[in-house]
């Protein structure tokens, strides 16, 4: 699972809703989670509560203050601060420690610090699980097609129905459907097979020069062409 049940989930509560029910059949035994690293204690305890039942207080929440109301009153160019943020929050993923995880009965919680330590601790996964329900580029789909992963996750990404067309949903609610998925990918290893095979080839497509090859050729197509300059003058 890509993300836990607090910070900036996506859909997690549906996403572990399928991991639980594996967990609960048999199918898997291990189950891995990468959570926002200032939320993590707090999405370790309610993953653990959700999953094993354990005694879970959920924290006070404290008020926020109205940044788009305050925005939009006093009508200001926000970019800077925005830029400051985005600041702050590289150095933060930059400090934070990267060995800080916590495992419960098989499930092992990732404090998330950066791309590369993400991509060698997903390495070993059998299926990654994103019932995401936002639009986004799917990165999660790119990098399990690069490591040969099965991936189950939405059409809300754009690169999962590209990669994976055998293990898209349509809905992002949909668990059972997740889950007859996960089983057919653990059980069947020909389908497996085929499904990542797939995904490996199809990710080529967006390596770096058919990438430039098709953005030229847009280019060529579409803009038009440049005034001709004398070169005597």
């Amino acid at each position: 699972m890509p993300s836990g049940l607090a910070g900036n989930t996506r859909n997690g509560l549906a996403t572990l809703a399928v991991a639980k029910e594996l967990l609960n059949t048999g199918l898997i035994t291990e189950l891995a989670c990468w959570l926002e690293p200032n939320t993590f204690v707090q999405d370790a305890q309610a993953i653990a509560h959700f999953l094993f039942a354990t005694p879970f207080t959920p924290p006070q929440r404290a008020g926020n203050f109205d940044w788009r109301g305050w925005l939009l009153t006093n009508r200001i160019d926000y970019r800077s601060l925005l830029k400051l943020k985005d600041r702050l929050r590289r150095q933060s993923l930059v400090t934070a420690p990267v060995s800080s995880t916590l495992t419960i009965r098989g499930v092992t919680l990732y404090r998330r610090h950066n791309w590369p330590n993400y991509v060698a601790q997903l390495a070993p996964a059998r299926v990654l699980i994103d019932l995401n329900n936002r639009e986004t580029v799917g990165r999660n789909a790119l990098d399990c097609a690069a490591l040969e992963i099965a991936c189950v996750s939405t059409n809300r990404s754009d690169m999962q129905a590209r990669l994976f067309p055998d293990t898209t949903l349509g809905d992002s609610w949909d668990i059972a459907g997740a889950v007859t998925l996960c089983e057919r990918l653990l059980k069947d290893v020909a389908f497996y097979q085929r499904v990542v095979s797939y995904a490996a080839e199809a990710v080529q497509e967006f390596a770096p020069a058919p990438f430039r090859r098709r953005f030229e050729r847009i280019i060529v197509d579409h803009l038009p062409t440049p005034p001709q300059v004398d070169s005597r003058c």
